[in-house]
């Protein structure tokens, strides 16, 4: 798959209804203890390096119900993230 410039050898389905504004969202630390997709609380934000963090039904209403407040229907927010997300430069694969 790829998506704005980088290509992706693992995907899934995405069905995207809403975006919250560009650069906006949800904040995850104050969601973690509630959230089972983290084993480690202590150290949660290196799950989010990973491409795909698995969440459990759980984990998804959690989820979805606090970007429920700040998320309106996609055809609200979509304009100007079409506007202004940059395609990524392609990494250099020569040697060092």
């Amino acid at each position: 798959m790829e998506l704005v410039g980088r290509t992706f050898n693992r995907g899934c389905r995405l069905d995207v209804h809403s975006l919250v504004p560009y650069l906006g969202g949800i904040e995850v630390a104050p969601l973690v203890p509630h959230l089972d997709a983290f084993p480690r609380k202590d150290a949660w934000s290196i799950w989010l390096r990973r491409p795909l963090v698995s969440v459990t039904r759980e984990d998804a209403t959690l989820i979805r119900d606090d970007l429920a407040h700040v998320a309106p229907p996609l055809r609200d927010n979509i304009d100007v993230y079409l506007r202004s997300i940059k395609p990524v430069a392609a990494a250099s694969t020569a040697p060092r």
